[in-house]
Formats: C-alpha cells, structure tokens, sequence
C-alpha cells in the first residue's frame, strides 16, 4: 500500500541496526518508509525486531522533533482551533471512559493523569466520580488552556521535574498514548509507580506492533505511527516483560483497536464490566449542562455532544422534546457559522471549498457531522424521513469527505462516521436536493487517495473489523 504518507516495502529489506528496545541486531527488517510531520525532515524508516516483535523508526533519536514551545504555540492565532478540535472530535472520551470504568473506582480517591491534553478526562472522572484530589501533568501548551477552560488543576511541566508532587502517591494514573514519545520507557514506568499508592493501579495505552499491517485502516496507522514524533510501538510479550521489569506484580495487557491497554498493580485487582459507557457519557454531558464553559464555542461543543450521546442512548423523544438544547443549537450555529439546518445548500461552497484543517474549523464545529447523523435519526425515530433529515445526512458525508480531504491524519475519525453514513444512505431514497450535495460529495471522494486503494471486496471487509473493534455491530 502506498499513501501520500505511507509506502509499505513490498519485501522487506534487513537491517543489522540493533533494537530500539532491547538491543537485538539480528533478523531485524525493514518494513515501511513514513514521511515525518515536519515536510522537510524527509522520510523516516520502520523496523521490526526479530526478537522482542517491537517496531521502532531506526532514526528516530536523530531525527525525531519536539513540538513547538507553548509559548510560541500560544502565539499562533490558529492554535485555539485545535483546542476546539480535541474537544469536539478527538478527544478520545469514548474508548478511555470504556478503560476507566473497568476499574473499581468507587475506592478512588486521587488520580493523576500524565499526558492529559487539556484535561477533559480528568473531567469527567472529576465530575462522575467521587474523588478528592484530581491533577494533570501537561507540557504543552493544550494543558495551559484546559487548565483555564475546565478549572483544574493541571500543572504545565513534566512529571520528573514537579517539586509539588514529590512523595505524593495517588489511588490511580493514567497516561494514554505517552510511553511512545519516551525513549527510555522502563524509566518512564518506574517513575509512574514511584508515584502509586502500595494498592494503586496504573493505567497505560500505547501503540501495538501488532496493529502494524498494510490492511489496517489508514487514519489509525497514522496515529499509530506518528512519525517524527513516536520512538516506537511495542510487542504485547516486550510491555508485559517492561511492566514486571518496573516492579509490578499484576500485569494485565490486552490488545484494543490499535493500541494496547495495560492495566498494571503491585496487587492483584479484579477488573470490572465497564457496562454501557454511552450512558456513562450521557450523563457526564448531563451534568455539564449545568456547569458550562464560558467560551461560547465550547459551550456549543458541549450542548452538540449532549444532543449526540441523547441519541446514541435511545433518548430520542427527550431529544426533540428539548426545545432550549435544540433552539440553542440552531441560533449558536446560525449565529458563529451561519449555517441553517434547514437549508445546507447555502453553506455547500463554503464548505467544500476549504484547504485546511484551520479553514474547516472556521466554517463549523468540527462535531457537527455527527450531530446531523444523530439528529437525522432521531427524528426518523418519530416522524418519517423528509428531504430535510436526507439533505441533512448527505451534508455530514459531504463534510465528512471535505476534511478528509484536506487532512487524513488528524481528521480519521470521520472515516468510522462516513462509512455509517454510506450505509444509511444505501437504503434511504433520493430527493432531487439530496442528489445535488451527493453529486458534491462523489467529486471530493475521487480525490482522497486513502478512499480510493481498497478493491470493494477489501474495503467491506475492513468496515467490518473496524466496527467489530470498536463494539459496534454491522
């Protein structure tokens, strides 16, 4: 397979370098070539270990690049719209609350997360669980905003340079998708159990090597990857031995999605059945309602995921019975964005005519396609579909393929979303308003390269995995 980004050899080609994780020089091979996230840094190569079954980039101490500075990313005027765009698209809730709910929180008391973004799972354990202490470990500068935006207590810095925590022990940690970044990783585990209370558990997720494979689905390979800014992606036989290396005595590794989830004790813990997590969603957006963030699009972003997780719950009647949540949405978007939900037409150019992530985020939230997807279906739940509820579905596609479009990698998850709504779509009749966004929205899919290297017979089965790894049903 070969992307604008990825090219995967279609022989791999041996190398003697010695293993990233653990040494090995021997049958080690080559097996995919990935442009770094800074153009100009040129191509990075990908290896398998022969003997721990990691992958690692061979040049990656060399070549990998921090992230700009907070302070000069604080000075780009288009930042703020990537903060809007972790907390409206990818910020990660729905898998990470499914993780933490397996856990017997009901004796937490104090968590720390590392790595948390601007803090909105720390958040949501903040407002549905019952804790005392909650703090977060962010460096960049997305920790200094959500610290500001959420009110938590986020500290900007890393956690081996915090004189305020030192010889602070917490109920639970949890760090998702941030051993990669660490070159040392058995260091980095250590230093996260210091900080364990002696019954403490730690919560881990990092990239598999196992996911690494040309059929798996392009958006999540990316994310996967992350060239440039990754070290490596572990063997499940490699993070199990770095776990028990760390001094932990309950090891609990198991594969979900692309990345592994590590549940990790000085104790044995019994793990919990996690139930449904939408509801748990549903009632953190909920509670939100009466705890909103001041800025006026995140407060937007919020009502859009109430009405979202509403309709994903079954709430359809209490949906469209909500005439403030449904008013707010409509003035809100019609205000910032005029967007009309009764009349998409007008905002089709506006739309398709964006080249970047930052044009996208100007024109809409970047939730919008998926409350038009469940907003659709909610009404058809009561009434019958109209040429409204169609356009409306033909527009989130229409949406869905534009940010593709001008950014795979950071926009993936609309392709779970597209794929939904190519389903629906086969059995829903046509209107002659709906034909013309489809018509726009088949020219923008000939133009994704990623939509466009499957033979059907490969694509379907790959929308099959991927709904079965994510719990959904076909």
């Amino acid at each position: 397979m070969k992307t604008d980004k990825l090219i995967w050899l279609n022989r791999p080609i041996s190398t003697d370098k010695s293993c990233f994780i653990c040494s090995n020089d021997k049958s080690n091979k080559i097996i995919l070539q990935a442009h770094h996230w800074q153009a100009d840094k040129g191509i990075l190569e990908l290896a398998i270990c022969g003997a721990c079954g990691s992958a690692w980039f061979m040049e990656a101490m060399e070549r990998n690049a921090p992230y700009p500075s907070a302070e000069e990313t604080l000075q780009d005027p288009n930042f703020i719209l990537l903060i809007y765009h972790y907390f409206e698209l990818v910020n990660g809730l729905d898998w990470k609350v499914f993780l933490l709910e397996k856990l017997s929180h009901q004796h937490i008391k104090t968590v720390m997360e590392v790595g948390c973004n601007v803090g909105i799972t720390l958040d949501y354990c903040k407002t549905n669980w019952n804790l005392e202490k909650v703090i977060g470990i962010e460096p960049s500068a997305y920790g200094l905003l959500g610290k500001q935006l959420l009110d938590l207590e986020i500290y900007h810095e890393f956690l081996e340079n915090l004189p305020e925590i030192r010889g602070t022990a917490f109920d639970l940690i949890f760090a998702t998708e941030v051993l990669e970044h660490v070159p040392t990783p058995l260091d980095f585990i250590r230093l996260l159990r210091g900080h364990l209370k002696p019954q403490g558990i730690l919560l881990l997720t990092t990239p598999r090597s196992g996911f690494l494979e040309p059929s798996a689905p392009t958006g999540e390979l990316y994310a996967a990857l992350s060239p440039g800014s990754h070290y490596f992606l572990l063997s499940e036989n490699k993070l199990r031995e770095l776990a028990f290396e760390a001094g932990f005595q309950f090891v609990h590794i198991e594969p979900f999605g692309m990345t592994h989830v590590a549940i990790l004790a000085n104790t044995e813990i019994r793990l919990s059945n996690p139930g449904n997590t939408e509801i748990k969603l549903l009632d953190y957006y909920q509670k939100k309602q009466e705890n909103l963030p001041t800025d006026e699009r995140l407060k937007l972003g919020y009502y859009l995921n109430y009405a979202i997780h509403l309709s994903k719950t079954g709430h359809h009647k209490q949906l469209m019975a909500d005439t403030v949540l449904n008013q707010s949405i409509q003035v809100m978007l019609s205000g910032k964005y005029a967007l009309d939900l009764r009349n998409l037409h007008t905002s089709i150019e506006r739309i398709t005519s964006c080249i970047s992530i930052f044009d996208l985020a100007k024109q809409m939230p970047f939730n919008l396609p998926h409350y038009l997807y469940w907003q659709a279906f909610s009404s058809k739940k009561v009434h019958q579909w109209t040429d409204q509820l169609i356009q409306q579905l033909e527009f989130a596609r229409l949406v869905c393929l534009t940010g593709l479009k001008v950014d795979f990698q950071n926009l993936f998850v609309y392709h779970e979303l597209l794929n939904r709504i190519d389903t629906a779509l086969e059995h829903i009749p046509q209107t002659p308003s709906s034909m013309q966004i489809k018509k726009c929205s088949e020219n923008i899919r000939r133009k994704i390269p990623e939509l466009n290297q499957d033979t059907p017979k490969h694509f379907i089965r790959r929308i099959k995995e991927r709904l079965k790894r994510y719990r959904y049903t076909w």
